[in-house]
């Protein structure tokens, strides 16, 4: 495999700095990326059937139900 960097390396240049420049992603988007703000959050009222979500744990915490939480990466 063949791969063509967009930037050279150099000891100024944290690890971070360079594979996300290498990936395209400009020096003032990088700052966001490392520190975003909280502008940069989603709405999660937004996020579709979530009020329904929300009571539907609810309900099964008040029960004691079993809750197995699947992590998608």
């Amino acid at each position: 495999m063949e791969v063509t960097l967009k930037s050279e390396y150099t000891s100024s240049v944290t690890p971070l700095h360079f594979v996300l420049r290498n990936r395209g992603i400009n020096e003032e988007d990088i700052k966001k990326i490392i520190k975003p703000t909280e502008e940069l959050m989603p709405n999660w009222r937004k996020l579709k059937n979530i009020e329904e979500g929300i009571s539907l744990l609810n309900r099964h915490i008040g029960s004691n139900s079993k809750i197995a939480i699947q992590v998608d990466a």
